[in-house]
């Protein structure tokens, strides 16, 4: 029994149970994005003021002038809810999945950079 091959692009080819597992880790990851932005736009009272107060690190000072500006806050906080909430349904959809994938990719960064796990 042969087993079919699938290309992804010209120069990756992967078989049936490499393909499952890619599709597989893109929708558990997107669900989890997807879950954090919707928490986000349910609770009315979230901010990311208190993330970012505790920013220790080499964007401290940035974290500080947008606390301090109410309207960079809000402009953070409407980034942090659709953001997520888009680019985790892109993934779990699989809508411009390459898109997504890098948008997720700058968002784990930012939160990397802005409170590391020192």
């Amino acid at each position: 029994m042969t087993e079919q091959k699938h290309e992804l692009t010209p120069n990756i080819v992967v078989n049936n149970i490499q393909l499952y597992g890619l599709v597989t880790l893109r929708v558990l990851i997107g669900w989890h994005i997807l879950y954090e932005g919707l928490a986000k736009l349910i609770n009315p009272y979230w901010s990311s003021a208190a993330y970012l107060l505790d920013s220790k690190w080499i964007f401290s000072g940035w974290a500080e002038s947008i606390v301090s500006d109410p309207t960079l806050l809000t402009i953070s906080d409407y980034v942090n809810m659709w953001g997520l909430t888009l680019v985790g349904l892109c993934l779990v959809l699989g809508l411009y999945s390459r898109h997504a994938a890098i948008g997720g990719m700058v968002f784990i960064l930012l939160y990397y950079l802005f409170a590391p796990p020192l």
